[in-house]
């Protein structure tokens, strides 16, 4: 409740800043333009998602790919496929302790309807990779687990999440974004560094590298939120 009641906070679905909606790619409706060839455009489902990655293995199914040439004879351009994106998972497990589990996308890539799909509306401030960074924080993980009910991540609960506005005329509060989007960047370059590691060595660098910024990133959240050190062992407890 204090959280809401912050003039900074608004619900994501009314800051008019991101659009979320489900992947455009109904999976059964489309199955006929949906291959294993690779040279077609990507196709990126629930199960590839990870935090702050995209899945080397799966643990079902395959990776697939979208035949837009033989989609676009009887269907129109889907204009989002160009644009970068974060991807969410749509389905995750009640009991599981990540519950919102995001990464970012570049295009061009098509979307399964087993992923939610968040794009940037027009803006000149905002990045993704500051939105990135709170879906993917404890505070969010908290959050989310208060009102879910099954193991459906959807676009209104997406909507219903505390987005903490930023006022760019405020050089504290720029500095704040411009420091999440500089952590969120080294997270995904680390990550497929850690996916491609070759050695044992480079592997635990990189990880250990990857949890202390996860660790900052936490902190910057509570601090963009306000909230207590009673608070934020409250979070961090749950």
């Amino acid at each position: 409740m204090k959280i809401y009641k912050s003039l900074k906070v608004v619900r994501l679905g009314d800051s008019n800043i991101f659009s979320v909606h489900r992947g455009e790619i109904n999976q059964t409706i489309y199955r006929n333009f949906i291959t294993d060839n690779p040279n077609n455009i990507r196709l990126l489902k629930g199960v590839e998602i990870g935090r702050y990655n995209i899945r080397k293995n799966l643990s079902q199914g395959s990776r697939e790919w979208f035949d837009e040439k033989k989609f676009l004879k009887s269907n129109s351009k889907k204009k989002i496929v160009d644009f970068n994106r974060i991807a969410t998972q749509r389905i995750t497990g009640v009991d599981e302790r990540l519950r919102i589990v995001a990464t970012l996308m570049d295009p061009i890539i098509y979307f399964a309807d087993s992923t939610n799909s968040i794009s940037l509306n027009i803006s000149k401030t905002y990045r993704l990779e500051y939105l990135l960074g709170l879906l993917n924080s404890k505070l969010f993980q908290w959050r989310f687990k208060i009102t879910s009910t099954n193991n459906n991540v959807g676009t209104n609960e997406l909507n219903s999440m505390p987005f903490c506005t930023i006022d760019f005329s405020d050089k504290g509060d720029k500095a704040r974004h411009d420091r999440m989007v500089s952590m969120v960047k080294n997270m995904l370059t680390w990550n497929k560094q850690l996916a491609a590691a070759k050695t044992p060595q480079e592997e635990t660098v990189l990880e250990r590298q990857i949890a202390a910024t996860d660790r900052r990133i936490d902190q910057l959240v509570y601090e963009l939120y306000g909230l207590t050190e009673e608070e934020i062992n409250l979070i961090e407890a749950g």
